[in-house]
């Protein structure tokens, strides 16, 4: 908890010097962001290590080994995904953060397409054996 509480102190500590260094030079700014950024990510990585690590015991059954690992691939995009949608934020590229949320989106109803396949397959074998 006290990890979280630091890292949204950092955050807000960045915030402000972003608005400061905004009167002074924009891209001293845009740069206070990013650094802000990457150093969130990587105050992150170990909680995304150990949510990877429950996801590989998990995968021990190989069909629910193949959707643990969809899994994780959509958790990673959708980080991945947000991230980089908040740097373009950041940097004044509205429509360069839309695009890379869209992308995100699109990728992982296309990786979300052979689960959701299966599902109805199994529906429809379940239905007519009543």
């Amino acid at each position: 908890m006290s990890g979280v509480f630091q890292t949204v102190l950092f955050v807000v500590a960045t915030a402000l010097l972003c608005v400061l260094l905004r009167s002074v030079k924009q891209e001293f700014s845009v740069f206070a962001g990013i650094a802000g950024c990457i150093i969130v990510l990587i105050a992150v990585l170990p909680q995304l290590r150990r949510t990877t690590e429950v996801f590989g015991r998990i995968s021990f059954d190989s069909e629910i080994g193949e959707t643990a690992r969809q899994c994780i691939q959509a958790m990673a995009i959708v980080l991945l995904c947000e991230f980089a949608a908040a740097i373009c934020k950041d940097a004044g590229q509205n429509a360069l953060a839309l695009h890379v949320s869209f992308f995100g989106r699109a990728t992982i109803c296309a990786l979300c397409a052979p689960l959701f396949a299966g599902l109805i397959d199994s529906l429809g074998s379940l239905s007519s054996s009543f």
